[in-house]
């Protein structure tokens, strides 16, 4: 090995002088190579390396699709490319239809709830009506000053709530 470092070429030539060393013999009958043989040999090796880097790569390419015609028979199974959808449009309808009858109602219909709220509501605004004006009577019956506290109370434990 020289002692100068090598350049970028020599390193080239010397690696693939080493790695060539047994098959000169073929290539040559002195052992030494011309440039010309070389160069040709060097350019065989990067081929050869291609090819084997694109082999382990892609070791496996599929087959061409066939193209087929209505009628024909598949020699091997197809698969669809992108999903296709395909709507039977009887059959949902009546499946819809099924399902829906078999829902069942959430809820009670009760019509007389909302006569009851508004009567509730309406006994409540009187009964408040009423309690103003007794503390209205009370209020001037003590001679302007304050109300008992109790007046409205005690009747409103009669009115009931839910």
């Amino acid at each position: 090995m020289p002692d100068k470092p090598l350049k970028p070429n020599d390193k080239v030539s010397t690696w693939f002088h080493q790695a060539c060393g047994p098959w000169r013999n073929f290539w040559s009958k002195t052992g030494k190579l011309t440039k010309s043989q070389e160069r040709s040999a060097k350019i065989l090796l990067l081929v050869g390396f291609s090819l084997l880097a694109a082999l382990i790569v892609n070791p496996y390419s599929p087959p061409s699709v066939q193209t087929y015609q209505v009628g024909d028979v598949a020699k091997e199974n197809i698969k669809a490319t992108a999903d296709f959808l395909v709507e039977d449009q009887e059959s949902t309808a009546q499946r819809r239809k099924e399902l829906l009858d078999q829902v069942l109602s959430v809820y009670d219909l009760d019509g007389r709830v909302g006569e009851e709220i508004q009567e509730r509501l309406h006994e409540a605004f009187e009964f408040m009506r009423q309690s103003y004006r007794e503390a209205k009577g009370q209020l001037a019956a003590h001679g302007g000053s304050e109300p008992g506290n109790n007046c409205c109370w005690q009747k409103s434990r009669n009115l009931t709530a839910y």
